[in-house]
């Protein structure tokens, strides 16, 4: 028996090593595309975990630019405030000065009195 199969084999050589081949090259084939399908279901998965944290990640920009363009109204307001009270400072020293002198003026005459 061993015999009649050594001689298939010989006898049969380049039509089994092609089936052979053609086992082998199925079995890559499924391999590789099992492993595909994996690696497009990782993919996918991942594809719609970063657009949960691009849109995250949109909307705390989004947010950041408001508070942004809300500091510079307010630094604009505190600005023009800032002058407003400098404006009042600059009238104040003035009226400072002027009652100042006033009050030198009034006093003038107590100092030619004695007192």
């Amino acid at each position: 028996m061993g015999d009649r199969l050594l001689d298939f084999v010989i006898d049969h050589g380049v039509a089994l090593a092609a089936i052979l081949l053609g086992v082998l090259v199925t079995t890559g084939v499924l391999v590789a595309v099992i492993r595909g399908l994996r690696l497009y279901r990782v993919a996918r998965r991942a594809q719609a975990l970063a657009a949960t944290e691009v849109a995250t990640l949109s909307a705390e920009v989004a947010r950041a630019q408001e508070g942004v363009e809300r500091l510079a109204v307010a630094q604009e307001e505190l600005a023009r405030e800032l002058d407003a009270l400098n404006v009042r400072l600059a009238v104040a020293r003035v009226l400072a000065r002027h009652v100042s002198e006033a009050l030198s003026v009034l006093r003038s005459p107590l100092r030619y009195m004695g007192r």
